[in-house]
């Protein structure tokens, strides 16, 4: 696929890393089966994030054969957690580990890189890659709106092991994780709805006092049993009517200004 890659280095971490300039191209051949039958999986399992993720990192191992190990990192606060393992790092799943001076803080760039050189980078990063026995990585975030919501991370223990075609690779397979997380946001703002939406009804059936809901005609749209107490009516016949029927003569005017 020839992607072009922009080199870099930084001086805190010790790595050198690789970006794209393009957008990412769809895969070709086998590939493409794969990753459309990994789309369709992912598409039916939306809503839970944690099993996409895992179809993910698995997937990652095949399409990528250059990597030995996956993960799927969530940002948690100032941490990432581990969400979903394959590979050589299977079995970390819920590890969290602090997002300030690790190589996920790179994901905040917003850019999909590979990362080489890291058993001899920064104390931190080298003993972590060490224990792992990873000397290379690709880094691509997960992005919902401005949002840097996780990181896909592929490893490999062999040193500059991956190819701009694995980081386009790399780049469609967190496009099922966006989407998870966009139909996780969808469903927590409709739970969230519908509870509020039980809190105001349940304030409104229990208040102390007479509640009624009109609209600009004056008609009753909705009262409560206190409000049908205080003007003697059965509830079902008021929410019939206008407040006018309900009103003294003598207050109607200023009600009605």
């Amino acid at each position: 696929m020839g992607a072009a890659r922009a080199e870099w280095s930084n001086s805190r971490l010790g790595a050198s890393y690789a970006s794209r300039s393009e957008p990412a191209p769809m895969p070709q051949g086998n590939a493409a089966i794969r990753y459309r039958k990994l789309q369709r999986d992912c598409l039916a399992a939306c809503e839970n994030l944690e099993q996409v993720a895992q179809m993910v990192v698995d997937a990652a191992l095949h399409m990528i054969p250059a990597a030995d190990g996956a993960v799927y990192e969530m940002v948690d606060g100032d941490e990432v957690v581990l969400t979903a393992c394959s590979g050589t790092v299977s079995g970390f799943a819920g590890h969290r580990m602090p997002i300030k001076g690790s190589l996920s803080g790179v994901m905040f760039s917003g850019k999909a890189v590979i990362c080489d050189g890291l058993q001899n980078s920064c104390p931190a990063t080298a003993a972590a890659c060490r224990r792992f026995n990873i000397s290379s990585l690709i880094l691509v975030p997960a992005i919902i709106g401005n949002q840097v919501r996780g990181v896909l991370k592929l490893a490999s223990h062999r040193p500059f092991a991956f190819s701009s075609d694995d980081l386009v690779t790399g780049e469609l397979l967190a496009y099922p994780l966006c989407v998870a997380l966009y139909a996780q946001d969808a469903r927590q703002q409709r739970n969230t709805s519908a509870s509020l939406h039980r809190r105001l009804q349940a304030m409104f059936e229990q208040a102390a006092v007479g509640v009624a809901l009109v609209d600009l005609d004056g008609r009753l749209l909705r009262i409560n049993d206190r409000f049908a107490e205080i003007v003697g009516r059965d509830r079902s016949d008021l929410e019939q009517i206008g407040f006018q029927n309900i009103t003294h003569p003598d207050d109607l005017p200023a009600d009605l200004a």
